[in-house]
């Protein structure tokens, strides 16, 4: 399993723009979960697109991930299979890498804390109304990172 088969799996594709279902306004989401347009303008509520800017739009935001990971002078150490992960949930995550960067998550890594990995995966999780999806997400992402980690 890929970094972008459990986006595509998770986030689904929507190809008209939506409200973030945790603030009920911005940012608007489209595609297999971007934000921006190709422009690289925020979508704004019934901005529509097509299949084919939906795959263009996730290779594009992707592959900005991929570069921050392999940018980071530990991440890039890592297996593919735990990239692969944190490319889920660097996606997923405001801010991306560089937040995960400050995050306890990646200081457990760092310090090759699996107790400290497995309780910090949680990004998103710990809200109040958190969605069943963005839990089993979590879930899979974390299971790729620990099947790959040495």
């Amino acid at each position: 399993m890929t970094g972008i088969d459990l986006i595509k799996r998770y986030e689904g594709v929507k190809y008209t723009a939506y409200a973030d279902p945790s603030t009920g306004g911005k940012p608007y989401t489209c595609g297999y979960g971007a934000t921006k347009n190709i422009d690289g303008l925020p979508f704004k509520p019934g901005d529509k697109i097509t299949a084919e800017t939906a795959h263009l739009l996730l290779f594009r935001d992707t592959e900005a991930t991929r570069k921050a990971i392999e940018r980071d002078v530990f991440l890039r150490t890592l297996p593919d299979g735990c990239k692969e992960a944190l490319l889920s949930l660097c996606y997923n995550i405001r801010g991306g890498v560089s937040n995960f960067a400050k995050s306890q998550c990646y200081k457990a890594i760092k310090n090759k804390d699996v107790a400290g990995v497995f309780h910090n995966w949680d990004w998103g999780v710990s809200q109040k109304n958190v969605a069943l999806g963005l839990a089993r997400r979590r879930a899979d992402e974390l299971k790729l990172f620990l099947a790959s980690w040495k």
